[in-house]
């Protein structure tokens, strides 16, 4: 079972929206279904961290991706450790993962780079809907991208 795990600042948005639409589209691969689990953690979260704003829960809806519940948690390296693939969501949070967990340096890199399709997925914390829904068709993009990358790889 490979493990990937998704980084953003307060996992409240990008990375809890990441991982939903992955774990969407691994139900309908056919190579790949049940052989990758997902997380999702952020840099800077508060203990006892919220859920999914509520525009990232829109944005999903709109996309027709299914979410369950999230609460926020923090990045650690005891969740690094766990994890095959860390994919972030800006350049700047995967050289923070290298600098908090030096192991977790050859595993991390951002979703966008990894996937080939752009460099960071913009953050749409406290603006409006349509944010939300461009940040989310990016990582629908780049999670597809980054799918077919794992399966060469596999």
């Amino acid at each position: 079972m490979k493990t990937v795990l998704f980084v953003c600042t307060g996992n409240t948005c990008r990375s809890p929206m990441a991982k939903a639409v992955m774990d969407a589209q691994l139900r309908a691969h056919p190579r790949l279904a049940g052989r990758v689990q997902t997380n999702s953690a952020g840099l800077m979260v508060a203990y006892g961290g919220g859920g999914m704003t509520q525009n990232a829960q829109i944005a999903l809806e709109e996309l027709g991706v299914p979410f369950g519940r999230h609460s926020a948690k923090r990045f650690t390296c005891a969740l690094a450790d766990k994890a095959d693939l860390i994919l972030t969501m800006e350049a700047w949070q995967a050289d923070e993962v290298a600098a908090l967990c030096p192991g977790a340096r050859g595993r991390t890199d951002t979703l966008g780079r990894y996937a080939g399709t752009s460099g960071d997925i913009r953050d749409p914390y406290g603006g409006p809907l349509s944010a939300y829904m461009a940040s989310a068709k990016e990582i629908q993009e780049a999670v597809a991208k980054a799918l077919a990358r794992l399966e060469k790889e596999r």
